[in-house]
């Protein structure tokens, strides 16, 4: 009885198999792996799981390159495609909102997979149905990640919204990358921007009006969540046209956000801490910065990209992608005069730099607004050592600026 038992599972098994083959993939295990192959790549390469590989559908190299819509280089020699399962390709027969004359789009579903160094097969990691894809505008290079790649694509849906779907490959496995708790977001644009090594910011053009706000630019600034393996909200900063020049703004930045990769939306990024103190005796805001007397073009050898070069109340200024900005003297060796970092990029808030810094030097606040001065921002004065730190903030006491010099007064 029990004889007859296991020979109806095992024929059952093998009919289950069948049943789960689909067009030219099929399941099968990879050849059997010494040990020492299992534990490592043997090269220096990031390891394979093969054991996990051999449980999922598999085809040749030859057939994947037969169906390849993209692939992606990831690693030295291991490499991720895009295919073909089910769809068409046509050329677009004129100019439109998400394509041009002779590019290729897509329409159909498509599956991944990942090709490991050194083998002709590649391993199915997922399907997508229903895709729709400009071939000549989705993809991008992978990008450097947490000890990985990012891949991603954007899906057109009209002529200023895209979606953005992104993965990220790690020690040989291949993840959907969460956003919140989405799939894909909503962007306005095809290019990816990855920050200080934890944050990904994007956005979006609204060309209506909405409870969210007016016609503009929507930013979002991502954090990654390396235990939940995805990124979440962080900061959201809005350029719209019910903002007194916001909609001009906006277009400002998000021209210099495509044109410098380097350039970003400001958001609270810093901590000032006790530790400034010592800084600002050296003639720096950051531990690792700019000083005080510096030659600019010492800066600007280390930065040689820079978003404005102007002057502001009669002083020469670069402004530095990113929250600094570095006044300068023209004469002799051009050293640095000013260094101001800007309010929008700290975590602080005004109350929390008082207690830092305690009683000003001399201070301009509202008690002292007569309305002679002529100005919009309210400030504190702080003597330390021989530096000068201005602190500058608003009505509703938000900070606006940091300010660095020597005693001038």
């Amino acid at each position: 009885m029990k004889k007859n038992q296991v020979l109806v599972l095992l024929v059952s098994l093998f009919l289950l198999s069948a049943c789960q083959s689909e067009g030219d993939g099929n399941l099968a295990e990879s050849p059997p792996l010494s040990e020492k192959e299992e534990q490592s790549g043997g090269d220096g390469s990031p390891q394979v799981d093969r054991k996990m590989n051999s449980t999922k559908e598999m085809k040749t190299l030859e057939e994947i390159n037969e169906k390849a819509l993209y692939k992606w280089g990831v690693d030295e020699g291991t490499a991720i495609f895009l295919l073909n399962e089910m769809g068409s390709i046509e050329e677009f027969d004129g100019d439109y909102a998400i394509g041009s004359q002779g590019e290729r789009q897509y329409n159909g579903d498509v599956a991944l997979y990942v090709v490991p160094k050194g083998e002709k097969n590649g391993y199915l990691q997922t399907r997508m149905k229903d895709v729709y894809l400009n071939l000549d505008r989705a993809f991008s290079d992978p990008y450097d990640f947490k000890d990985g790649k990012l891949i991603a694509w954007v899906q057109p849906e009209a002529s200023n919204i895209n979606t953005l779907t992104m993965w990220h490959y790690r020690n040989g496995k291949l993840e959907k990358v969460l956003f919140d708790d989405n799939d894909a977001i909503t962007v306005s644009h095809y290019q990816m921007k990855l920050l200080k090594d934890d944050f990904l910011q994007t956005y979006a053009y609204n060309n209506f009006e909405s409870d969210e706000g007016g016609i503009g630019w929507y930013y979002t600034t991502w954090k990654w969540d390396e235990t939940a393996g995805k990124f979440e909200t962080y900061h959201e900063k809005q350029y719209t046209d019910d903002v007194y020049y916001g909609w001009e703004t906006g277009e400002r930045i998000t021209k210099d956000w495509h044109e410098n990769n380097d350039d970003y939306v400001l958001f609270p990024e810093l901590t000032i801490t006790e530790t400034i103190l010592d800084h600002i005796k050296e003639g720096k805001l950051v531990e690792v910065g700019v000083r005080l007397d510096q030659s600019i073009d010492s800066v600007l050898a280390v930065s040689p990209t820079y978003k404005d070069h102007d002057y502001y109340e009669g002083g020469r200024y670069y402004s530095i992608p990113g929250p600094f900005t570095y006044f300068y003297n023209e004469g002799g060796t051009r050293g640095v005069s000013f260094i101001t970092l800007s309010g929008a990029s700290l975590t602080n808030d005004l109350e929390s730099i008082k207690d830092l810094f305690g009683e000003p030097e001399s201070s301009y606040g509202p008690e002292d607004d007569d309305g002679t001065m002529m100005v919009d921002y309210y400030w504190f004065n702080y003597l330390i050592g021989d530096k000068q730190l201005r602190v500058e903030y608003d009505e509703n006491e938000r900070i606006s600026g940091l300010w660095l010099s020597g005693n001038w007064q």
